[in-house]
């Protein structure tokens, strides 16, 4: 009995080393709060080490925390107290990995509707393949390609109106 709760945190230990930066920068963008985020990576991983025997490896660690964190920023997002606060998160306060500062595409990215931008963000920022974004989000991956091109083509838009070169 005292293995497997050492192992479990040992994994445990491991998967906040490894994923904690890109799960607090994904909640950034989902919620548009950092004091948020922080709430919901911290639920994310609370949740994750109670439900571990339960995780059957049908997917990578990442994938399967990145499901769990969806469903707790969705969570927050449908409270009314979430409702009623300015999200007014600038791109720069999420951190230099996702906005380089000779590129300001990505404030333009979180202009974009939650369903656009979640994509684009797991699909060119976390390098998920289609498939996997629809593991994710719990969506066909017909969806996700459709979201994709819209949003891509949302994107576009937003950059020949900001006057942004292509």
């Amino acid at each position: 009995m005292q293995e497997n709760v050492d192992g479990r945190k040992q994994a445990f230990t491991a998967m906040v080393e490894n994923y904690g930066q890109d799960l607090y920068r994904f909640c950034c963008v989902q919620l548009r709060d950092a004091h948020l985020a922080q709430d919901a990576v911290q639920e994310t991983f609370l949740r994750a080490f109670r439900y571990y025997e339960s995780f059957r490896h049908e997917c990578s660690e990442k994938t399967w925390l990145f499901t769990i964190c969806v469903r707790v920023c969705r969570n927050i997002r449908r409270s009314a107290w979430f409702r009623l606060v300015d999200r007014s998160v600038q791109a720069e306060d999420i951190g230099s990995v996702f906005v380089p500062e000779e590129n300001s595409i990505f404030s333009y990215v979180m202009e974009l509707d939650e369903k656009y931008r979640v994509c684009l963000v797991l699909h060119y920022y976390y390098g998920y393949k289609t498939q996997e974004i629809g593991t994710i989000l719990r969506i066909p991956a017909g969806t996700v390609l459709t979201r994709l091109k819209r949003g891509r083509e949302k994107l576009k838009n937003l950059l020949t109106e900001g006057g942004e070169e292509l």
